[in-house]
């Protein structure tokens, strides 16, 4: 709840919300202004706000499976602040098991539950066909309804009639397959969209509609084709969405102009199961700086597999939208490029959770202007889990220190292998290539040609910034050609520069001058001989001493390099 000075809240219940970007959800205050309070709510909010409030478990039903009424002896019954009257012996009816999620096809059962009234209740059914346009008759029943359901768009509607009084509710609800569902771009010869959309010549032509048909467990398969949305494409339930060639030749698209307009994100995968792979996202807008994540896409636990998020625009601000968010999921193969925004979650991706993993993707183009001062991670912010085989290169922030640094790379708590982060630009002083904070670690990877400091001569860490209080291990690292512009560079930089030196420990690193030089098994040189970095290619040539140079890690044995190849190949992990 987020509440102005004039807001007035009553009887009402907030309890079990999460700020679920955030790894310490923060205290939500409201107004004290705010009047009659009467809540129950837990820990994120103040106990003692209010008039009358009341903290404890409120007892709903089974909140897990959506069922928020009170249970018998709920310390929140009849507890109300009496301002709005309320009839106790009103007949009340609701109807079970019916919501916006898509139900299988087959026979279903609902249930209807009546409360109050005067006397025996009679029940009654009507069920209109949506899609067909066609109005059911009521039909007297029992409290439950039994039908057997082709997939479609229907309407339920419940009459219940005591001594006095009639009172009716309705709810719509759709009806999917675990079939493949087709989708084909308006125009397309031969097509005639027909639900349940079962082949390629019924094929729906709108991604948001198709996703309504596909059950849990089904699959959507998107062909070649631009495909506008006007509001967020969201995949609620474990279902596969993927196109058919890839994202070179599927596109969704915000429809509407770049950067104005109605503001939303692209997709969403909100379901852990559920699969979004092969498609071009772009045009994902969002006018403020709220808090939102993902103004391309938004993965919840699900998996994003080769996509690209091309285009995007967020309002630039504290918390202003990443591109991609990876929130516990996986997210694999992907590209993001020329997009624009920055705040305190990166900007180009973003990822959270200590079980989110981010590999084998690609970040480039993105930028922020000058003079913003919370740009935190241009390329990426990783605050958890695992990035592997990122290759992060060409990102710019003007300012770049405010928020935390990192033009290339800020990762908190949170472990980096097998990555290449070149050629990102700090203009202000934090972190050209990486900003590394609390318990992070940094493996096999080529930190090189980064700058710091360009906007403000009082550059630091030009490859690498570790943060104050932080504990950051690096191994097997080579620093190459970064910068600094500083009137009084460390005797660290450009390679690298630490606000608490103590608590950084390197292993088996290269750097490229002696005053960088420190922990076990390092080496300097001026050219780590990459095969030509001038055009993007910082593998090791041939005769470069850093081959078969590492120290062995727990996972280097089996791991692959950004070829696919054996990063072992022969008697040591190389540098």
């Amino acid at each position: 709840v987020q509440m102005n000075a004039s807001a007035v809240m009553q009887n009402s219940i907030v309890w079990g919300n999460r700020i679920a970007n955030s790894v310490n959800p923060k205290l939500e205050e409201l107004n004290a202004s705010s009047d009659y309070f009467l809540s129950c709510h837990d820990n994120c909010l103040p106990r003692d706000f209010g008039q009358n409030a009341l903290v404890a478990d409120p007892g709903f039903v089974d909140a897990a499976n959506g069922d928020y009424r009170l249970l018998p002896g709920s310390p929140c019954a009849e507890l109300g602040y009496g301002c709005y009257p309320f009839d106790f012996d009103a007949l009340q009816v609701g109807l079970d098991d019916v919501n916006d999620k898509t139900l299988l096809a087959g026979e279903l059962t609902f249930a209807a539950h009546a409360s109050g009234g005067r006397g025996a209740k009679t029940f009654s059914w009507k069920l209109d066909d949506l899609v067909a346009g066609t109005e059911g008759t009521w039909t007297a029943g029992t409290a439950a309804f039994t039908q057997t359901f082709a997939a479609g768009h229907y309407r339920l509607s419940v009459k219940v009639e005591d001594e006095v009084t009639s009172v009716s509710f309705a709810r719509e609800f759709y009806v999917g397959v675990t079939d493949t569902v087709y989708v084909v771009p308006a125009g397309t010869a031969g097509n005639v969209p027909t639900v349940p959309y079962a082949s390629e010549a019924t094929a729906a032509n709108d991604v948001n509609e198709a996703i309504r048909y596909c059950a849990e467990g089904g699959e959507m398969v998107v062909a070649d084709g631009f495909y506008g949305v006007t509001r967020e494409f969201c995949i609620p339930r474990g279902v596969t969405v993927r196109s058919v060639n890839g994202p070179e030749k599927t596109w969704i698209y915000r429809d509407g102009p770049y950067k104005s307009g109605a503001s939303f994100r692209v997709a969403h995968v909100a379901d852990a199961d559920a699969t979004f792979a092969g498609f071009c996202v772009s045009n994902g807008y969002w006018s403020t700086t709220e808090q939102r994540m993902g103004t391309g896409i938004l993965n919840e636990g699900g998996t994003v597999s080769n996509c690209w998020v091309v285009k995007c625009w967020a309002q630039v601000g504290q918390y202003s939208s990443p591109m991609i968010a990876n929130m516990n999921g996986l997210v694999a193969d992907c590209k993001v490029f020329d997009c624009y925004g920055c705040g305190a979650y990166g900007g180009g991706a973003y990822q959270l959770g200590a079980d989110a993993v981010m590999r084998d993707t690609e970040i480039w183009g993105m930028t922020a202007p000058n003079g913003y001062s919370y740009g935190s991670g241009m390329g990426m912010a990783l605050h958890g889990g695992l990035g592997e085989r990122l290759y992060i290169h060409d990102n710019y922030n003007a300012y770049g220190f405010g928020g935390g640094g990192g033009a290339g790379l800020k990762m908190q708590d949170a472990e980096l292998r097998n990555s290449l982060i070149v050629r990102n630009q700090a203009g202000g002083n934090g972190g050209g290539g990486v900003n590394a904070n609390n318990n992070s670690v940094i493996v096999n990877c080529t930190i090189a040609d980064n700058d710091s400091g360009q906007n403000s001569s009082t550059g630091l860490g030009g490859g690498l910034l570790i943060g104050n209080g932080s504990k950051v291990t690096v191994v097997n690292t080579v620093f190459s050609g970064n910068t600094v512009m500083n009137i009084s560079p460390a005797a660290t930089d450009p390679d690298w520069y630490s606000l608490n030196a103590a608590n950084a420990t390197f292993v088996n690193c290269v750097f490229s001058h002696e005053g960088a030089k420190t922990g076990e098994g390092a080496v300097v040189t001026d050219n780590p001989r990459f095969v030509d970095a001038a055009n993007g290619d910082y593998t090791l040539g041939i005769g470069s001493t850093l081959v078969d140079a590492g120290a062995p890690w727990d996972w280097t044995e089996d791991d692959v390099d950004f070829g696919g190849d054996k990063r072992v190949q022969g008697p040591a992990v190389d540098v």
